[in-house]
């Protein structure tokens, strides 16, 4: 009997062990499953691109795009803007004003001389034959006999802001030629004149007309010489223009006093008549 006790009590020890065993383990599992390690946390709260250099190579990817995307675009705008330039065919272009013979452009730019020259010659020329030309008109204004002299002046400041521009869009022979044809009119239309008004409006307009020569030399002597030999070129082109105002009134005074104040525009009108053959050598005319 007490045998069998034993062996029942033995028995139920065991049981109770083997469950708090499996209790034990079960609260372990629990305990690893709620608490996982705190590395494992940390990474898997990270964001992958939290990180420095995942951040630093993202950031360059994406302004490289920006940057190729950029030059794409500065490409096609080139392309775009190539194909309305119009240029030389290369650097030994006959065409180009550069290369054309020596004594061609040399021609050229005497002639140009000459008529700034005269232009020169205009404002101050007429000076001396005034009293005479008061006298003729019967009038005693001295401000008139200053301003029938001055008005030239005015022409010639007003000219460039016309014929500048239209020498860039049009090419330097058309405009060259219209001022000196110009210049050429309103100087036999001062010769003709029949009162001091119509005088003065002609004045101006021949000073206008004049300004052509002073405005489109210096761009002449730049179209056809290098800019390294280009200094005595320039040099010719201003000497009309400082001596034109110096000679005018010498020469004007002789004419005046032995032809009379009327042969002052005859002359002019007759050195003038003619305007240098400046080609036009715009490489848009040959295109068109």
């Amino acid at each position: 009997m007490e045998k069998e006790e034993r062996e029942a009590m033995s028995s139920v020890h065991a049981a109770a062990d083997s469950l708090s065993g499996a209790h034990g383990g079960d609260e372990k599992a629990n305990d690893l499953d709620l608490n996982p390690p705190h590395s494992s946390v940390a990474t898997s709260s990270k964001n992958p691109f939290d990180t420095p250099n995942e951040k630093a190579v993202v950031n360059t990817n994406h302004s490289e795009d920006l940057e190729s995307g950029q030059e794409a675009s500065s490409v096609q705008e080139e392309s775009s803007d190539d194909a309305n330039i119009v240029s030389w065919d290369g650097e030994s272009d006959r065409e180009n004003p550069l290369n054309w013979p020596s004594w061609r452009r040399w021609v050229l730019i005497n002639l140009v001389s000459v008529i700034t020259l005269m232009a020169g010659l205009s404002s101050s020329m007429f000076a001396p034959g005034v009293p005479a030309l008061m006298k003729e008109f019967h009038s005693d204004n001295s401000t008139l006999a200053s301003f029938v002299v001055t008005v030239f002046v005015l022409g010639f400041a007003t000219g460039p802001l016309l014929f500048a521009p239209l020498s860039e869009l049009y090419g330097r022979t058309i405009v060259q030629h219209a001022g000196c044809i110009g210049f050429v009119i309103f100087s036999v239309a001062c010769a003709l004149s029949t009162s001091l008004n119509m005088l003065i409006g002609m004045r101006l307009l021949q000073g206008i007309f004049a300004a052509v020569p002073l405005t489109n030399g210096g761009a002449i002597v730049a179209d056809m010489v290098r800019q390294e030999a280009r200094g005595f070129a320039m040099s010719m082109l201003t000497l009309g223009v400082l001596m034109g105002p110096v000679i005018g009134p010498v020469t004007g005074g002789f004419l005046a006093a032995a032809k009379g104040w009327r042969w002052v525009f005859w002359l002019i009108s007759i050195v003038v008549r003619t305007p240098p053959q400046y080609h036009r050598y715009r490489k848009t005319n040959t295109i068109r």
